[in-house]
């Protein structure tokens, strides 16, 4: 089976940015202010531009940032010279991101986004095209041979198709059957790798704790409570205690 070039291409993207580790360009800032800081960085970046070298930035689990710091991200995208952009930056996140984005207060960076894309959960034949250029970049010749097809298929049942559950479940899959000593990964193995990761349980809050919202209610609490406040505003300080008494 084959997957879209396209949606593969998406996968490999997510899993290598998921992957990489945020680290720094090597350059210090012990004992320097922010303003130092950016002027080192400007003339690393404008150094390597001369070189014609692209600078890449890659923020992994973006939604979990404040809006102040995706404000001071979107700063650092002013670092540029005649000729272009001196930093790329790549946010990766859930799709929490995009609610963010989507605010009011972000509409600055959101309007300097040059291109989006989401990855959707992938359908079998897409899973299994991921799973084998993974195990083609970890040096194997026949991905088939070590998930055969019943497996992929207990793999995408389990995931979903959400390409970091596929990750958990052939890696944890994988050396289960290399303790075992097995040539291949069976299905009982992905589907008892699933039990004790738990992916398929998901626990609803009892009926009893659900609590539906009266908006009505709420508008006549919120409006007691103003009167109330606007009532104490007015009140001499003598009948406010008296009152409060």
């Amino acid at each position: 089976m084959s997957c879209s070039p396209a949606r593969l291409e998406q996968a490999k993207l997510y899993y290598c940015a998921a992957c990489s580790s945020y680290s720094d360009f090597g350059l210090s800032v012990s004992g320097k202010n922010k303003s130092q800081i950016l002027a080192e960085l400007s003339k690393y970046l404008v150094a390597r531009g001369s070189q014609g070298l692209t600078t890449v930035l890659v923020v992994d689990e973006a939604h979990h940032l404040s809006a102040e710091i995706l404000e001071e991200i979107r700063l650092l995208t002013n670092l540029e010279t005649a000729r272009g952009k001196l930093l790329q930056i790549l946010l990766v996140g859930q799709p929490e991101l995009d609610y963010k984005l989507d605010s009011p207060t972000l509409r600055q960076l959101k309007q300097r986004i040059a291109h989006r894309a989401q990855l959707t959960p992938l359908d079998i034949s897409e899973t299994q095209g991921y799973v084998e250029w993974r195990l083609q970049v970890a040096g194997a010749k026949d991905g088939r041979l070590l998930f055969p097809a019943e497996t992929i298929a207990a793999v995408y049942r389990h995931s979903k198709g959400i390409p970091r559950l596929i990750n958990t479940l052939c890696d944890n899959a994988l050396i289960t059957a290399y303790a075992r000593r097995l040539p291949s990964v069976p299905a009982a193995i992905v589907d008892s790798t699933a039990a004790d990761l738990r992916l398929d349980v998901v626990h609803l809050p009892p009926a009893d704790l659900a609590v539906d919202f009266d908006e009505t209610f709420a508008r006549r609490a919120s409006k007691t409570l103003l009167d109330l406040f606007s009532y104490l505003r007015r009140a001499p300080a003598g009948d406010a205690e008296h009152e409060r008494s």
